[in-house]
């Protein structure tokens, strides 16, 4: 009952034919350009995810079964297709459809009796408006995918417009109950991530359709992948899909049917978020890290890189760079030299949310200290830090941070006139 493509290949004489026995036909003859895609966000009747995709042909389109089968013919039927311009065959909806005459008589003479239609050649009616509307298996199935539509090509790319941030709705309604979003230069636990992102179609379709999946990786500062999200949202189906976990709807980040704020970070059927603060091995919802040392996602800085392709895979990505701020950062080691030589070590861990001293207090001094004589002072941080300064005596000694250690590892100079340390 589907039509089959066949295509001829020529190849050292050997005549090849290829067939896709699952493809099937356009309900309409000629050009065919795409207007809408499966999983847009729609408001009528009530929000709902579009389960369909449609098809850009004028008023009075004839409309043809894209496969054959039966249409249902029970009493009340024929009432219910005229009254809400819709058709189903089999597993196909037709919606935005004039019943052809000579189908509705037919139907009237055969109540109670299915009816078999012909793909490609059943008048079945024409276009109510500016597009018909195509469904299969109620949202289940995407028309554009692979052995659906016939000769099916996309060559327009997506676009990601913007990466957002706000603290995650489900996890703390309280302070996110304005929706506020979280500064890239200051990120912090649980984070839901939203991007304002589109696909367009070629070939005269629009150029404001959902994308057809997306996904989001968090990368550190030496561009390594620390998570990879795989497929957050996608669309080859949309049976059993949440609208609110998909679209944002408050605000300025109003979606609409040419607008689409995605949270990047939902499922169709759960709402999720990247936890910054979670404890290494974890799921995405496991236990949180006590300091920053057992951190899956250690004080940092990161880039959030959020990709979006449509269901031709042609791409779209925008990177945004954020730093990761949860814990206060401590002193992981101080060291004092004089004349090159070690004077004085002591470093601390943080083990269960207690900082721990070690060597024992006796053991820290590991040479004498001259007074009237110039010292280093080197400082290792648990994270990267902004500006350091120690105090010595009565005077405050700038720290600089030292080459290759990101930031973590500062030293500084100064003249001690008494001896004196206060550890």
């Amino acid at each position: 009952m589907s039509r089959i493509k066949t295509r001829t290949l020529c190849c050292l004489g050997l005549i090849i034919i290829v067939r896709n026995i699952w493809a099937y036909q356009w309900p309409v003859t000629g050009d065919h350009p795409v207007t809408g895609t499966l999983g847009e966000w729609r408001n009528t009747p009530i929000m709902h995810l579009h389960e369909g995709v449609d098809i850009g042909k004028g008023e009075g389109t004839e409309i043809y079964p894209s496969a054959g089968g039966f249409i249902s013919n029970s009493p009340g039927d024929i009432e219910r297709y005229q009254n809400e311009k819709f058709i189903r065959v089999e597993n196909f909806k037709y919606i935005h459809i004039v019943l052809d005459h000579v189908l509705l008589d037919t139907l009237r003479n055969q109540v109670g009796q299915d009816y078999e239609v012909t793909a490609g050649v059943t008048l079945l009616g024409t276009v109510s408006g500016n597009h018909l509307h195509l469904e299969e298996s109620d949202g289940a199935l995407n028309p554009l995918r692979d052995r659906g539509l016939d000769n099916y090509t996309d060559g327009a790319d997506p676009v990601v417009s913007s990466i957002e941030f706000y603290l995650d709705f489900m996890s703390d309604p309280v302070r996110e109950s304005s929706y506020g979003t979280v500064p890239a230069g200051s990120l912090f636990g649980k984070l839901d991530i939203l991007s304002e992102s589109k696909d367009a179609q070629s070939g005269g379709g629009s150029d404001t359709v959902s994308v057809h999946r997306m996904n989001y990786k968090v990368l550190n500062s030496a561009g390594e992948t620390v998570l990879d999200s795989g497929d957050t949202l996608r669309f080859d189906s949309v049976a059993g899909g949440n609208i609110s976990f998909v679209y944002a709807n408050f605000g300025s980040r109003q979606s609409n049917q040419s607008l689409y704020y995605y949270w990047a970070t939902n499922t169709q059927t759960q709402d999720r978020y990247w936890n910054t603060r979670l404890k290494q091995g974890e799921d995405w919802n496991g236990a949180v890290a006590a300091v920053n040392s057992e951190a899956a996602y250690p004080d940092g800085r990161y880039t959030v890189h959020v990709e979006a392709y449509d269901i031709r895979n042609n791409p779209a990505v925008q990177d945004q760079n954020i730093i990761v701020d949860n814990f206060a950062p401590y002193v992981k080691e101080l060291s004092v030299f004089q004349n090159d030589q070690s004077r004085y070590n002591a470093s601390w861990e943080h083990e269960s949310g207690e900082m721990n001293l070690s060597p024992l207090e006796g053991e820290r001094q590991t040479g004498d200290i001259k007074a009237g004589e110039l010292i280093t002072i080197r400082a290792e941080f648990s994270e990267e830090m902004e500006e350091v300064t120690v105090q010595v005596q009565d005077s405050f000694v700038p720290m600089a941070p030292v080459d290759g250690m990101e930031n973590r590892v500062w030293e500084g100079n100064c003249l001690l006139n008494i001896y004196s340390l206060n550890t």
